[in-house]
């Protein structure tokens, strides 16, 4: 995590070149967006969605700092972009604009790092499969041709399509069927 107003200190570089040389995956969160002059808050908005409502000035002056973050990456042999412009995480590193004040972004990062959890821990995470589901909900959205939808961490146990499912509501239990299931992107 570094600022965006700031960029890349040596520490920040000796970290890169430990991550590059033992050829970890990782993502690099870049926060305070909040700080950059005019910036409208959305608090705990993913990043995209904040982004959409910014002035084009304020979309100009992050992207100035975003790619110029960018740019250092590539002058380290690394690949990297803003996460939303990436197609294959297995040959670029996500960058990820957030605000821990304000919370923006926040789902962003989350998202990604299942993701790449999902795709680099694949085989390992398959060992408890067994019996009924228990996760974690992330989030509780309204998807346009779905309705309803949970972004659940699955951590033992596993669901099926049919199954009926008990989670917390702000009152009182609720308890429901699952009509589908699907994979993060």
């Amino acid at each position: 995590m570094i600022d965006i107003l700031e960029g890349f200190k040596p520490q920040t570089i000796e970290s890169l070149n430990i991550l590059k040389q033992q050829k970890t995956p990782f993502v690099l969160v870049l926060n305070k967006i909040d700080k950059i002059n005019g910036w409208r808050t959305n608090a705990n908005q993913p990043f995209v969605t904040s982004y959409e409502l910014q002035s084009p000035e304020v979309k100009h002056t992050l992207d100035e700092h975003l790619y110029s973050i960018i740019n250092t990456l590539y002058e380290y042999g690394i690949n990297a972009d803003r996460y939303d412009h990436i197609r294959d995480f297995t040959k670029n590193v996500a960058v990820i604009p957030i605000s821990a004040k304000t919370g923006e972004g926040i789902p962003d990062v989350l998202m990604v790092l299942m993701g790449l959890a999902q795709r680099y821990l694949e085989d390992t995470l398959n060992v408890c499969v067994s019996g009924p589901g228990v996760g974690t909900i992330l989030e509780v959205k309204e998807e346009r041709g779905f309705g309803v939808t949970l972004d659940v961490i699955l951590y033992d146990g596993t669901l099926s399509v049919g199954d009926t499912i008990v989670l917390m509501g702000k009152e009182d239990p609720i308890v429901t069927r699952i009509r589908a299931l699907l994979k993060p992107r």
